[in-house]
């Protein structure tokens, strides 16, 4: 069995930061979150003027804030801006984590933006890894205004969902990767998109840097099973014929 170090690769890995696509055409669509984009999609016939998207981390939450920021012109709120709010910055707003850090004044503005928003006819779009109910807000009557919002929770990507955009990630960058390395991906990777989007980006950098294509060693190292100074590799595959990246 190879014997190779990892110790440089890895360094490599951490001083790039991979710069993620949030246009519609980088969203992947699936059952578990086609209501969502939906919905993003067409904020003049949603119920109430606020929205909020739920779900975990990594099932595309962000992303939809991102589309819906891009093709409607809204203006992104930070949770600090919320604080001594008074009037409507903008006519369509979205707020990106609105269950994340949020001080009793950004509780506060977070509730007079609501009625501002409801009463003037704006679109306030919000994304949360929970339902208000959960978010520990103390500000009376801010848990009642958001349970007025229409709620799209956001489903993690199935098997068949994150390996077609695996696929898609790979063509996007040219690059080739055997079926018996993205079988190792797919079921070692954490199951999100983003992740799944950076480890393609860094398995990219790696055959750049080496100027071979995509070992089984370059893969292996990216899901993090070379995390000693070396790491025995396992038999190879037929194009590992020399596989010390």
């Amino acid at each position: 069995m190879a014997r190779i170090s990892l110790t440089a690769s890895k360094q490599l890995l951490l001083a790039l930061p991979v710069a993620e696509r949030q246009g519609r055409e980088d969203f992947f669509m699936a059952p578990g979150n086609a209501r969502a984009l939906e919905l993003v999609s067409a904020p003049q016939g949603w119920p109430d003027p606020v929205l909020l998207l739920t779900g975990p981390a990594g099932v595309g939450k962000s992303h939809l804030a991102h589309i819906f920021a891009a093709e409607q012109g809204a203006m992104a709120l930070a949770p600090r801006d919320l604080e001594g709010l008074s009037h409507l910055p903008a006519p369509v707003l979205v707020l990106d984590g609105a269950d994340q850090g949020l001080t009793h004044a950004a509780e506060v503005g977070l509730f007079h933006l609501t009625n501002l928003v409801r009463a003037q006819g704006g679109r306030l779009l919000l994304t949360a890894r929970r339902p208000p109910q959960f978010w520990g807000l103390v500000t009376p009557d801010l848990v009642s205004r958001l349970r007025l919002a229409p709620m799209a929770a956001l489903a993690p990507p199935d098997a068949d969902v994150l390996r077609a955009a695996m696929v898609k990630l790979i063509a996007e960058r040219q690059l080739s990767l055997e079926p018996a390395l993205l079988d190792v991906l797919a079921n070692r990777l954490e199951r999100s998109i983003p992740v799944m989007r950076a480890a393609i980006a860094r398995l990219d950098q790696l055959s750049l840097e080496h100027q071979r294509p995509i070992t089984r060693a370059m893969v292996y190292a990216v899901i993090g099973d070379g995390d000693g100074e070396g790491y025995t590799e396992p038999e190879p595959l037929p194009s590992d014929k020399d596989d010390d990246f």
